[in-house]
């Protein structure tokens, strides 16, 4: 009987494996790739410059995905003007909870000329390989969590990454405002384990 419960527990686990792995490429099929470039960027923080042209008017989003802890990547989308300056109309970088990807929402012009430039903050690695991708963008989609209003929750979501005593008001915030003062003083608990610093 222990035998056939072993046997039991090993096929179920397996099945809630599959299920799961289903799940996951059914959610990830369903965004539109424009474009997908890969970037090598060589010791000292090279950066390189693609392309985008938009076939119709709309907003993309770009974002950077990396396989490794290491590789902190940046992307920056700018157009000239008619003075030949440029102005930039998205920014990926970091997002929140100390990942080095990011991501950002962008309007485009159809036919107007877009510079993509992708690069990376490691300056110690020899090469580094990271794909940016541009996306129709769609209202709430979005990859890594945002949160401009120091707040701990995702701006676009609501998602709430860390209950730590340093994203909250009130009572909480001002014994948390003392205790913040000795970090400063005895130089302790400097980031939070979320990524922000302390102080």
């Amino acid at each position: 009987m222990k035998k056939f419960g072993k046997v039991l527990a090993v096929a179920l686990s397996v099945l809630m494996l599959m299920m799961t792995s289903i799940t996951a490429f059914a959610d990830s099929a369903g965004s539109l790739e424009v474009d997908t470039v890969q970037a090598i960027c060589e010791v000292g923080g090279a950066w390189t410059t693609f392309h985008f042209t938009s076939e119709e008017d709309g907003y993309y989003l770009i974002h950077t995905s990396t396989s490794d802890d290491t590789t902190d990547p940046y992307v920056n989308v700018y157009y000239y003007d008619e003075f030949d300056e440029p102005i930039y109309v998205a920014i990926a970088d970091n997002s929140i909870g100390g990942c080095y990807d990011g991501e950002d929402t962008f309007y485009a012009e159809a036919g107007k000329l877009y510079f993509v430039e992708v690069g990376n903050y490691n300056w110690d690695e020899e090469f580094v390989e990271y794909e940016v991708c541009i996306e129709e963008w769609e209202e709430g989609l979005h990859y890594y969590h945002h949160d401009y209003d120091d707040d701990a929750y995702c701006d676009v979501c609501d998602y709430n990454y860390c209950n730590h005593s340093c994203h909250k008001g009130g009572i909480a915030g001002f014994f948390w405002s003392i205790a913040n003062f000795f970090n400063r003083l005895f130089r302790i608990n400097e980031v939070c384990e979320c990524g922000y610093y302390h102080w």
